[in-house]
């Protein structure tokens, strides 16, 4: 499909180039003729009078030969350099064809990758589903194994939930409404409530969430932005520390002022990432190695990516020593 695309624009850069390359050379060839006494102009026409009365004047019949040289060599020079660019604008415009359709063709590739993936995952917990839904009706049943049934249907039915919520944010395209409804956040609210409800999720993974006393949860600082995606993007990045930390691990949330940004770390003694994790763990349904494989949909870093960055911040992905990794969030503040 892009291949056609890109020769069809070629080919029409290459006609609007030559067109334009020829009329410029008419128009230089033209008004080099009436400026300087070619058979257009009212001085050229008195020369070449001049030279049929009196033939014997060798001064004018070389000054009119010595035009006439100079106008044969112009049309020659134009015509050569517009033969020439013959051989040369199809290549400039097959390149600029092709650097105009890039950015188109990579938006097409990612929406069909998005696309790929997200049916992939939508798929999963529908067939968990279905197949829960086939067992229950194939024999009747006592009312415990239908409440089995039933708590299934609804642990898949959240995810989906979730996961389609998730979608619609990344598909997102036009922000500017959303950022007119931002205003003053104090963040330690939208993190506090992100905390309390990882609490129970947390403590079944057997994993400790600490926010040390010293930390300020009312220090009188203020982000401008949505406190809902706030919460979400700090629900996000704990979430993943969790996910990644091991049995009886611990993971630690502190926060500062720094300038006019606001920074926060989430650091957990997991397995970490190499450099290459680190550089791809924004991206779309990116769930790395074995080592950090959580079953998860690999779309809770991308959210958080997406939000700060709305936000006008940044993430960061730096080691944690001796082990581990701590997520920077850096937010600018109000």
């Amino acid at each position: 499909m892009f291949d056609k695309a890109v020769r069809d624009l070629t080919l029409k850069y290459t006609i609007l180039f030559l067109c334009v390359i020829w009329l410029i050379s008419a128009g230089v060839y033209g008004y080099m003729r009436v400026s300087f006494g070619g058979d257009y102009s009212q001085s050229g026409r008195v020369v070449r009078e001049l030279a049929k009365q009196d033939g014997n004047n060798e001064q004018i019949q070389a000054t009119v030969s010595a035009a006439d040289a100079a106008f044969e060599r112009l049309a020659a020079g134009l015509a050569g350099i517009n033969l020439l660019l013959l051989f040369i604008v199809p290549p400039i415009s097959h390149y600029l064809a092709r650097q105009t359709l890039r950015p188109i063709k990579r938006s097409y590739q990612a929406q069909q990758l998005f696309a790929a993936n997200a049916s992939h995952e939508l798929r999963t917990p529908l067939a968990v589903m279905m197949a829960e839904i086939d067992l229950a009706l194939r024999r009747d049943r006592p009312a415990g194994a239908y409440q089995k049934v039933l708590a299934t249907l609804r642990r898949e039915t959240g995810k989906l939930n979730d996961l389609t919520a998730n979608l619609l944010l990344l598909a997102r395209g036009d922000v500017t409404q959303l950022k007119e409804s931002f205003s003053k956040v104090d963040p330690a609210v939208p993190l506090l409530a992100a905390i309390k409800k990882l609490k129970r999720a947390s403590l079944k993974s057997g994993v400790k969430l600490i926010l040390p006393p010293s930390q300020p949860t009312k220090a009188g600082l203020a982000v401008k932005g949505d406190a809902l995606l706030l919460e979400r993007l700090f629900f996000n990045v704990l979430d993943n520390a969790i996910k990644y930390s091991s049995v009886k691990g611990v993971v630690t949330i502190t926060w500062r002022r720094q300038g006019r940004r606001l920074l926060v770390n989430v650091s957990d003694g997991g397995p970490g990432m190499d450099a290459a994790a680190k550089a791809s763990a924004t991206g779309q349904f990116w769930q790395g190695d074995a080592s950090r494989s959580s079953g998860g949909h690999g779309l809770g870093l991308a959210i958080a990516d997406k939000i700060v960055k709305l936000h006008g911040g940044h993430l960061r992905f730096l080691d944690n020593r001796p082990t581990g990794l701590t997520v920077l969030i850096a937010l600018p503040l109000a």
